[in-house]
This record gives structure tokens, C-alpha cells and sequence, in this order.
């Protein structure tokens, strides 16, 4: 006769603090059958044990406890907690093995090099190394990620990654934290970010990625990049694409944590295709180290068709195409809403650039861009200190300097306008190779003219027109 109660366990892990309590029979009452049982003999200390009587009341035993004659069995398995396992991969144990351990969360502590490609699709897994720093996983097929994570709550800590195809790739992974991590040599890029992901990565060394990019992260993902040192990738340092979103330098309480973005093959940042960042607090510098004859691809923060919030604190140095370059985007230059400072500093940039006239010097804004530039020291690069071309517009707001550029200090081109604003602190133009401001043709135009406001002080040949 089956029984009349029910016993609803969807939820296995609520019991796990109801156990300890269990001393001796505990009596439930039930009102249909127990959904997803099998009957067993009692037998198997893994799994919870109860007995049915017709009329539903249901006793959890023991599992040698026998039931009676006019009861039926039950069981379910027991609710499983924390869990750490030690992987030496030197005695040929495996992560993948490790992985389908039982246990939540799952702690897999990793000692040598382990030679696999590793993928995470379970929730609240830890990754760790033993000691710090010195457990290695290599992927050793360049068509797979070296790890890859689908799941949830992952963590990735102190562990050096190479090999495989990404070193580490997070598809549609939520709140994946990397941190202390080396990720290098791997065939594409670092680190990527892809379909939805989201996460964290703080305080690694991704270097070395000679084919792609450090840290990519592309559709539709979102990223907080913080306190790394991101050197020698054969393309972009950070590379964001379609409709990503990404805090590069500035962590999630909008506190500066400013990373180190050097000598990769293309542009320090990319921010391209609907996507958007807030870079604040970097060190942006010597990016554009391939030979390519496109500037666009060589400058330290290039934005296209995407928009930027470089909030301050970065200093832009010896790129070799422009250190801020806007192709029918939007950027603001200097953001006091963001961390304690918005003064930037976009200095000796430009000087690789084969043909000079696009894609040098400090700021250039190309093709309907809008940048508004604020407390900047924009100074010593070789080309224009701003540019703007085909139809853009510059705001140059307070607090900024134009100075000791080797082209003019500000050109504007094309049907492209310029606003200087002194409401919020000075504005100098000075000390320029070629002119202070030059409006290449009578369509280009700047605000106020004549060019006189107080708290704007420009030194050097002026040939411009009015709006």
C-alpha cells in the first residue's frame, strides 16, 4: 500500500543543519508520496534513510536500522558540505578528476604542473595553488581554453596558467574571480571574458600572449580590471568588443586601483562596437610595438564606435600612435565624479606613427567624435596636442594645458568645432612647434572669438574663424 504522506526535498541542503540535531527517531508527518526516492535496503551510509507507514508517517533511521513489516523505505542522498581536495601533479592526479568530487563549495588545492585543459562547470569552486604562486596548468591542446569556466562563484587564486587556446575563458561565467594569477604564453589571448561573462581580475601578470590580447572581453560581458600588470601581448593590452562593459583601474566602489599597461604589440585599451569603460589610475605607456602601418591600431586608448570615461589619474605616455584616439565614439577626458583626482597626463605619444597627419600626437578626435577634454596636461607629443578631423568637436575645459607639442598646439579640420570653457579653472595653449590654434578650413570654427576669455592664456599663431 502506498503511502498517503509526502516528504518534499527540493532543497537537499536545508536538512544539513537539521541533521545534527536528529537524536534517536524523528517523526514526520507527510502528505503524498516522496518525489524522486528509490527504496533501499538501508545499507549505504551515503544516502538518508527513512521508513513509510501506510498511513504516512515517516521515521529517519539509521542506515543499518531495519523498517517495519508494514513500512516502506525510502532514501535520498545526504546533503554534502565544504570539501578540499590536493591535486600533485606530479603523481599524474588530474584537476578534471578533482572536479567531480562531492562537495559545495569544492577546494581544489593544486601542486606542480598539471598538463590538461580544465573545465569548470559547477558552482563555488575554488582553483588554488600550494604554495602560492608556484602550480602550474598547461594546456596542452591549443584548440581548447587552458580553463575554462561556465559556472558560478569560481575562483581562480595564485595560479600560473599557459598553453591552450585562451588561458583563461569564462563563457556566460557569474562573478568569477581572478586574482594572483600569471597568465602567459598561452595561442590566443590571457584572459577572455565571452557570451554574458562576468567577473574580476586583480593583482595577475598577463604577459606574453603573442598571437591575441591580454584581457579581451566581448559579447555582452562586463569586467573589473584592477592592480595588474598587463605586458607583451602580441595584440591589445585590454581589448573590449561588442557591447562589453568593463572598470579598468577603478574598482566596484569606485576607489583607484590603477594598473600597468605596457609595450603590447597594438593599443593599450581598445573600447570598440557598442562597448563602454571607465579607465582611471593607469599607467598607459610604450603600446604600438608591432610594425603596423595603421595608427589607429598602435595608440594607448583608442575608442571606436564605443564610449569612454577616462576619469583621471592616468598617465598616457610614449605610445606610438596617438595617446587618446576617438573615431565616431565619445569620451570625456577628466572626470571628477570618479576616485580623488581627474587630471590626466598624455604625454610624448605619437612619435611611430609612418605617415604623421592621422593617428598621432595626444588627443585626436576623428570622423563625428565628441571629446571633452578636462584638467589634462596634454604636452610634448609629436603631432597636434588635440586634433580634430571630419566633423568632431573638442571641448577643452579647465585645469588643462596644451603645450610644447611638435605639430600646432590644438588643429581643427574638416567642419570640426572647438569650445574652450574656463569656468572651472585656466586654460594654457603655449610653446607649440607649428601655431597655438589652426582652423584648416573656413568649415572648422572656434568659441569664443575672438579667442579671448579670462583664465585662457595662448601663446603663438592663431588662424581660426567663428561658428
Amino acid at each position: 500500500m502506498k503511502p498517503k504522506g509526502v516528504f518534499k526535498m527540493h532543497r537537499w541542503e536545508q536538512w544539513g543543519s537539521i541533521f545534527p540535531l536528529v537524536m534517536g527517531v524523528v517523526l514526520v508527518v507527510l502528505s503524498s508520496a516522496v518525489p524522486g526516492t528509490t527504496r533501499a535496503d538501508g545499507g549505504d551510509p551515503n544516502l538518508v534513510h527513512a521508513c513509510v507507514n501506510p498511513s504516512g508517517l515517516t521515521r529517519i533511521v539509521g542506515p543499518p536500522d531495519p523498517c517495519r513489516p508494514n513500512e516502506e523505505t525510502f532514501h535520498w542522498p545526504k546533503p554534502v558540505g565544504p570539501a578540499s581536495v590536493e591535486v600533485d601533479c606530479a603523481l599524474g592526479q588530474k584537476i578534471a578528476e578533482a572536479l567531480e568530487s562531492p562537495g559545495n563549495p569544492l577546494t581544489i588545492t593544486v601542486k606542480g604542473t598539471c598538463n590538461e585543459n580544465v573545465t569548470v562547470a559547477r558552482d563555488t569552486v575554488t582553483l588554488q595553488a600550494d604554495p602560492p604562486a608556484s602550480g602550474t596548468v598547461n594546456g596542452p591542446d591549443p584548440a581548447l581554453a587552458t580553463i575554462r569556466v561556465a559556472g558560478q562563484d569560481v575562483l581562480i587564486d595564485g595560479l600560473r596558467v599557459t598553453g591552450g587556446r585562451n588561458g583563461i575563458e569564462a563563457v556566460g561565467a557569474v562573478r568569477l574571480l581572478i586574482q594572483n594569477c600569471t597568465v602567459e604564453s598561452t595561442g590566443r589571448n590571457g584572459i577572455t571574458f565571452d557570451q554574458g561573462a562576468n567577473g574580476v581580475v586583480d593583482h595577475c601578470t598577463v604577459q606574453n600572449n603573442l598571437f591575441r590580447d591580454g584581457i579581451a572581453v566581448v559579447n555582452g560581458s562586463t569586467a573589473i580590471v584592477t592592480r595588474n600588470t598587463i605586458t607583451g601581448n602580441g595584440r591589445r593590452g585590454v581589448h573590449l568588443f561588442q557591447n562589453s562593459n568593463a572598470l579598468i583601474g577603478i574598482t566596484s566602489t569606485s576607489q583607484a586601483a590603477g594598473n600597468t599597461i605596457t609595450d603590447n604589440g597594438g593599443r593599450g585599451i581598445s573600447i570598440v562596437v557598442g562597448s563602454s569603460a571607465s579607465i582611471g589610475a593607469n599607467m598607459i605607456s610604450r603600446n604600438g610595438t608591432a610594425s603596423n602601418p595603421d595608427a589607429s591600431q598602435r595608440g594607448g586608448v583608442v575608442v571606436f564606435q564605443a564610449t569612454a570615461d577616462i576619469v583621471g589619474g592616468n598617465t598616457i605616455s610614449d605610445n606610438a600612435g596617438s595617446g587618446i584616439l576617438v573615431i565616431s565614439g565619445n569620451a570625456v577626458v577628466g572626470d571628477p565624479g570618479f576616485i580623488s583626482t581627474s587630471a590626466n597626463t598624455i604625454t610624448g605619444n605619437g612619435a611611430g606613427v609612418i605617415m604623421p597627419g592621422f593617428g598621432d600626437g595626444g588627443v585626436f578626435a576623428f570622423q563625428a567624435a565628441s571629446v571633452n577634454i578636462r584638467e589634462a596636461t596634454i604636452n610634448g607629443n609629436t603631432g597636434n596636442g588635440v586634433t580634430a578631423q571630419l566633423r568632431s568637436t573638442v571641448q577643452l575645459r579647465g585645469g588643462s594645458t596644451v603645450n610644447n607639442n611638435t605639430g600646432s598646439g590644438i588643429l581643427m579640420n574638416l567642419g570640426s568645432g572647438l569650445l574652450f570653457d574656463t569656468s572651472v579653472g585656466s586654460i594654457t595653449v603655449m610653446g607649440n612647434t607649428v601655431s597655438a590654434l589652426l582652423c584648416n578650413l573656413p568649415e572648422a570654427s572656434v568659441f569664443p572669438f575672438p579667442v579671448a576669455a579670462s583664465g585662457l592664456t595662448i601663446v603663438g599663431t592663431i588662424i581660426c574663424s567663428s561658428f
